[in-house]
């Protein structure tokens, strides 16, 4: 409830997410050098829901992906309002 934005693709979240080894269905684009996920229709639920709070972004995003955090001044206001 507390994220915000939208999937970028940037492919990060393929890259350190499960067991620590890049996903298989991890694709790097050819033009741009940036990686993909080459079942994104198709993801599974674990994917959509990455990243899952904001330390796991801090961790394991880079400035690409679409996704924030709410701020905790925002999530006080979401909730008394």
């Amino acid at each position: 409830k507390y994220r915000k934005g939208n999937c970028a693709q940037c492919g990060t979240c393929c890259k350190a997410f499960i067991f620590g080894f890049p996903c298989i269905f991890l694709r790097k684009n050819k033009s741009t050098g940036k990686g993909y996920c080459g079942i994104y229709r198709f993801r599974p639920k674990i994917c959509k829901d990455s990243p899952v709070d904001s330390e796991s972004l801090r961790q394991n995003h880079d400035k690409d992906c679409g996704f924030s955090f709410m701020s905790e001044e925002e999530i006080q206001k979401d909730l008394y309002n």
